[in-house]
């Protein structure tokens, strides 16, 4: 019975059912860094500036940014559960985004 516990939760994870949905607001010029993103899951572009979306901790985006028009989803980059998101609008605009992390 122990074993079917564990292997119950273990497929919560990979599921990523203990993972929650975040909304988070991002000003012009800056970046948001998650490091536990589910995998899978959508990020979600729903504010009134395009972004820029890299796996890894990254500070600036380089060539494999990935751009998020307004209204556009993605699903998460494979290569890693960590994410980086940039709103570098010009001119300046509101960026906002949801985003599917792993929840302790």
């Amino acid at each position: 019975k122990q074993e079917r516990f564990i292997w119950d939760q273990v497929l919560e994870i990979v599921r990523g059912a203990k993972g929650k949905t975040k909304t988070i607001d991002i000003a012009a010029g800056a970046r948001e860094f998650f490091d536990r993103v589910v995998k899978n899951s959508e990020i979600t572009n729903i504010g009134e500036a395009d972004l820029m979306v890299e796996s890894g901790d990254v500070e600036t985006p380089g060539g494999a940014a990935v751009t998020l028009g307004v209204g556009e989803s993605m699903t998460r980059p494979e290569a890693s559960s960590e994410v980086t998101v940039f709103n570098q609008s010009d001119p300046p605009a509101a960026g906002k985004f949801t985003i599917r992390v792993t929840v302790d």
